[in-house]
């Protein structure tokens, strides 16, 4: 019997977790320490074996209130985004210029253009083009 209530308690004092830190009083959220102590790097992996290919894709988006994209091609969006040697952005100057800021801002690294599309919507058109280097014999 002694055994089983050492173990017992034992088991109960020896596996205990450690207490998460709380976000402030007011909050019943909490979080594990360690994801504020850990340091992130603002880069993104890219695909080598994609990098490798040539291809430009029409992204059709609209502006609305603060939403840039929708749900349904954000992630496909911003995969090509981000494998883009260049992107052009078609449409109304002002939209045009709040979309660069809004991918700039979301780690997208590759040259933007503007080509200012003199209609009053808030339509944009994104070309992201992504180019091998041309390989040489010299």
């Amino acid at each position: 019997m002694k055994y089983i209530v050492l173990a017992g308690y034992l088991l109960l004092t020896g596996c205990s977790q450690k207490k998460p830190v709380e976000l402030n009083d007011n909050t019943q959220h909490l979080i594990n320490k360690k994801i504020l102590l850990d340091k992130h790097g603002n880069n993104v992996p890219l695909d080598k074996s994609f990098q490798k290919q040539r291809y430009s894709y029409i992204i059709n988006s609209s502006k609305i209130g603060s939403t840039f994209f929708d749900n349904d091609i954000l992630i496909k969006s911003f995969y090509l985004l981000h494998h883009a040697n260049l992107i052009v952005i078609t449409g109304n100057l002002h939209i045009a210029k709040s979309y660069k800021l809004y991918l700039l801002k979301n780690g997208i690294s590759a040259p933007i253009q503007i080509n200012n599309a003199k209609i009053k919507s808030n339509k944009v058109i994104i070309d992201t083009i992504h180019y091998s280097p041309i390989k040489t014999g010299l």
